[in-house]
């Protein structure tokens, strides 16, 4: 009997996950815009969403690409291209550059100045 590859749990609850995963970052990206437009200051909220966006979006992609990798690997060039790229060299912002906006302003860390390396 064939089913459809959605009816198996190794397929269809990584792409649960990878759904749930965008639409957090779209709601965070909706608070980040409800939060400007009410001008209050909304760089957490953006980099929050920006951070959240990306991951969400890698995930999308390599979760239904991994039980059909070997196959593209080998008959899908566009796949080869893909996965041969870094996933930093699509994205605007670098993950650690958000990572340190909200270290800073979030959580109060302070990172190194010239003058307390001497």
């Amino acid at each position: 009997m064939v089913y459809p590859i959605g009816a198996h749990q190794g397929i269809a609850h990584p792409l649960a996950e990878a759904h749930i995963a965008v639409e957090l970052s779209r709601l965070a990206t909706i608070r980040s815009a409800e939060l400007f437009d009410a001008g209050r200051s909304a760089g957490e909220a953006a980099n929050i969403a920006k951070f959240a966006a990306s991951e969400a979006a890698l995930k999308a992609l390599d979760r239904p690409s991994r039980p059909m990798a070997e196959t593209a690997w080998h008959t899908n060039t566009a796949f080869r291209a893909v996965v041969h790229h870094p996933p930093d060299a699509h994205r605007p912002v670098s993950r650690e550059m958000v990572l340190n906006f909200v270290a800073q302003t979030s959580l109060g860390f302070r990172g190194r100045t010239r003058s307390s390396e001497t």
